[in-house]
């Protein structure tokens, strides 16, 4: 190899060691491929404490407190229940380092996003306090280990240990306990023990056995392993004794009514005992579970009932309980010390009432919180510690505890949102009706109370201290801070609305309160408001409806800005939007090249800078359309142009939400938006301000079944008096 290419591959290495960390020499065989080789070549291994040596801190930054952008459909534990993994629809991975059990401060159990996406699987093992391992199968088939350690301060940093390449594909990979050993079976049905750092330290292949699952169990500190071998179906035991992998005892064979899963075949904690869970019959409530001794051969069996005709989840507790989840928000504890010693050679009978009476049992109902068809699927049970996702929250249930805690970070969904004057406050209207102001830079966050009972549908500053509500049946000004009402007014029933302020305090309000496409039928009346008290609802002549453009429905206004501009659709030309100044001649700004259709039209107070929401125009005639991808949801664009000099200038364009609002601040130095899940606030220039895409982690702690609700005793009414004797009527 030439010198040049010796130097470039030493300062590739160097860089990836500073990145990431590197691991120590190694003996072992270039596979797994060491992730410090820059080049993608398999490369030598260097000591983390080396890197630590020259460079600290080891590791990348990676962020904490972001929870997950979509619903979680997946949960890993650790092995000794004190740490999690969750995986939601999008293909996020998130660390949970403490679970609510352990810690009911919310700071200690934020996540930490994981530089994972989409993988096919998982495995968590803590590896310290502050320290955790990360096994990782992609749907490639390749693994990936990591490292995340927490400092001081309760930030993570993600350190590589290896990778195993896509041309060594692997079908399970775990980590175990403690984070020093990881075992792997690969397609080619080779089972291998690695150390941390990717060195192999021993593997087990056999000519003419195909293991291709594996099971594990037993405690963190004793664990039990086996192997699921195919054709027939067996379980073949084997324990890791001084690194290396040794086989226990025969394998063991099993009839199954369907291929072998980690639900239907498990291995009790003890590692003498398999459990195989099985179902007579399609569409019926019946399950038969039976244990087999793995050591003498004795099977025993039971069967029983669960309430719903789908296949139920199988929970083994420990040697003695066992606990079945069948979707219908119960769980059904089994006592494994019920089953019926069956004589040999055993096969389960067609109808489980064949089998003797004494193996019927009736498991003991137990109401299962956040348990559904289809969270049943992706619950885990770990060490008696039950978590199962619900929507972007997850439920940690003890299972020998009655209550359980709830812990969700919820996305930002607004209906509204404004900017004050100088854009360093933004308020905000929740889908749940809460109004919020965020002071920026500050990261302080208000919660206005007391203001009103009636649902806000729009808001704006009428100054830095003065929120005007529009709720459905009054407006209101409120000292926001103070949560004080300083001026209200009733309104009629309306359909849309426009806050116009004019100066700190002033403005008005304009609201359509007939709906029509004619201008008989429509309606728009007006209020003003000065020094933050407001005037009486008055109607709107039909001559001034075009200074109310947002709530016009002549079909070609679009907006006005405190100029005195217009700005409408052009009639003409669908490339572009049409600005009139009071006293002038329209304008055409061109925006596109091609047709486009603009949706949404918010120019600044001083009409120097205009935010526009547009498609692809979608040109139909009744028998196709010209672009048949855009038919139902065609593409939406934001962009922000300068329209100050007579050419317009394009400042910044991003993809845009169907229902994206957006709010300039009085001065136009910047740009409020909704994403749809989040705000975000930017200057003029689209540079980022600030953004909040959820609320802070909240952890609740409900009892597992739901007291029921207290119904109010009728008051107590005394009895009428009774009339002197000797009166008409007597008593």
């Amino acid at each position: 190899m030439r010198r040049r290419d010796l130097d470039m591959k030493s300062t590739r290495h160097l860089f990836a060691c500073v990145l990431f960390g590197c691991t120590a020499p190694s003996d072992s065989p270039p596979s797994p491929r060491q992730t410090d080789s820059a080049d993608g070549e398999a490369g030598e291994a260097f000591t983390s404490e080396s890197v630590r040596a020259a460079s600290e801190p080891v590791g990348v930054a990676v962020p904490r407190g972001v929870g997950h952008d979509a619903s979680i459909t997946e949960v890993w534990l650790d092995h000794r229940a004190t740490a999690a993994l969750s995986l939601d629809a999008d293909g996020g991975v998130r660390l949970w380092p403490t679970l609510p059990r352990a810690q009911a401060d919310s700071a200690a159990v934020v996540p930490i996003r994981v530089p994972i996406r989409e993988p096919a699987s998982l495995s968590l093992a803590r590896a310290g306090d502050q320290a955790f391992v990360i096994g990782a199968i992609d749907t490639a088939q390749s693994a990936r280990v990591i490292a995340i350690e927490l400092d001081d301060a309760g930030q993570p940093r993600v350190r590589e240990r290896f990778t195993i390449p896509p041309h060594d594909p692997l079908l399970e990979l775990h980590v175990l306990d403690g984070g020093e050993r990881v075992l792997a079976l690969g397609v080619d049905h080779r089972l291998r023990l690695y150390d941390g750092h990717g060195k192999r330290l021993n593997e087990l292949s056999k000519y003419g056995v195909s293991p291709w699952q594996l099971r594990l169990a037993g405690p963190a500190e004793a664990p039990v392993f086996a192997l699921v071998l195919a054709g027939p179906t067996r379980l073949q035991r084997f324990t890791i004794t001084d690194d290396r992998l040794v086989e226990l005892g025969e394998p063991h064979a099993f009839i199954m009514d369907r291929g072998p899963n980690q639900n239907d075949l498990a291995l009790l904690p003890s590692g003498r005992v398999a459990a195989l869970l099985r179902r007579p019959k399609h569409r019926t409530n019946q399950w038969s579970l039976e244990l087999h001794d793995l050591d003498s051969g004795e099977v025993r069996v039971m069967w029983g009932e669960v309430e719903t005709s789908l296949r139920p989840r199988l929970y083994i507790i420990d040697d003695a309980r066992a606990l079945l989840e069948d979707g219908s928000g119960a769980g059904f504890w089994i006592d494994l010390s019920a089953g019926v010693i069956m004589p040999a050679p055993f096969e389960l009978p067609a109808a489980l009432e064949q089998l003797p009476p004494e193996s019927h049992v009736i498991p003991r109902r137990e109401q299962l919180p956040s348990s559904s068809v289809a969270s049943r699927r992706s619950t885990s049970v770990v060490a008696g510690l039950r978590v199962a996702p619900l929507g972007s929250a997850l439920v940690f249930d003890p299972l020998d505890a009655d209550r359980h805690h709830r812990v969700e970070q919820r996305l930002v969904s607004v209906t509204d949102l404004a900017l004050d004057r100088a854009g360093g406050q933004l308020a905000m209207v929740m889908t749940d009706g809460q109004v919020v102001v965020e002071t920026l830079g500050e990261d302080r966050r208000h919660a206005v109370v007391g203001c009103t009972t009636d649902p806000v549908r729009a808001l704006e500053f009428t100054d830095p201290d003065h929120l005007l509500l529009l709720g459905e049946a009054r407006v209101q000004i409120c000292e926001w801070v103070a949560g004080k009402v300083v001026s209200e007014v009733e309104l009629p029933s309306h359909e849309y609305a426009k806050i116009r302020p004019t100066e700190p305090g002033a403005g008005q309000l304009g609201v359509v309160t007939q709906f029509g496409h004619g201008s008989h039928q429509h309606q728009i009346s007006r209020l003003s408001f000065a020094d933050n008290r407001s005037s009486a609802l008055e109607s709107v002549p039909k001559s001034e409806f075009s200074s109310w453009p947002e709530i016009d429905t002549d079909g070609r206004s679009l907006a006005l800005d405190h100029t005195g501009r217009h700005y409408a659709h052009p009639k003409a030309d669908p490339r572009a939007f049409e600005i009139t100044a009071a006293d002038g001649e329209p304008r055409i700004v061109t925006i596109a090249e091609n047709k486009i259709d603009i949706e949404k039209l918010e120019p600044s107070a001083d009409g120097r800078r205009v935010a526009v929401v547009h498609t692809p125009h979608v040109e139909s005639n009744d028998y196709a359309y010209e672009y048949s991808y855009y038919s139902y949801d065609p593409p939406r664009t934001l962009s922000v142009w300068s329209v100050a000099d007579d050419i317009p200038e394009l400042l910044w364009s991003t993809p845009a939400d169907r229902s994206m609002h957006m709010a300039w601040s009085a001065d136009g130095s910047r740009l409020a938006l909704d994403l749809g899940q989040g705000v975000r606030v930017v200057t003029a220039e689209g540079e980022l301000v600030f953004e909040r895409l959820q609320h802070d982690l909240e952890i609740e702690e409900h009892p597992d079944v739901p007291e029921p609700p207290q119904v109010p005793e009728p008051p107590t009414v005394d009895p009428p008096a009774c009339p002197d004797e000797g009166e008409a009527g007597g008593c």
